[in-house]
């Protein structure tokens, strides 16, 4: 019974951890999004 919810709770991290990894350039791209990267670089 122990293994069973072990392996669920693994199935539940690994479909996370993809899914982060699916949604990663578009959670960066609204979090850090700078539009120009040139403009990002200048600040001082």
């Amino acid at each position: 019974m122990i293994k069973i919810i072990i392996k669920i709770i693994a199935l539940i991290i690994i479909l996370f951890g993809t899914i982060l990894i699916y949604d990663a350039r578009i959670i960066t791209k609204k979090n850090f999004g700078f539009g120009d990267q040139n403009e990002a670089s200048n600040r001082t």
